[in-house]
């Protein structure tokens, strides 16, 4: 990749690509890397821990009358009818 991009070496291409006054001049305080299966088995710890909750979300309302609109006589209900 770095012979296609025509740099020499991983830090040559960071230089090239990263503006100096933006780069972390620190290290970057990291834990030890996990690998695959300790990481799912610790992500099913987590989901296990959840409550799973009903939505009623789109069900609208329950035993409301919704009354229809009034208007006075004479008044059009729609831009069509007032042609």
């Amino acid at each position: 990749m770095l012979e296609t991009l025509g740099t020499g070496s991983l830090d040559a291409l960071i230089d090239a690509a990263v503006p100096a006054p933006i780069r972390v001049k620190a290290p970057l305080l990291l834990p030890e890397a996990k690998g695959e299966h300790e990481t799912l088995s610790e992500l099913r710890d987590m989901v296990a821990e959840n409550a799973v909750f009903k939505n009623y979300l789109g069900l609208g309302y329950h035993a409301c009358i919704t009354p229809p609109v009034r208007t006075p006589r004479g008044t059009p209900t729609s831009p069509a009818s007032a042609a």
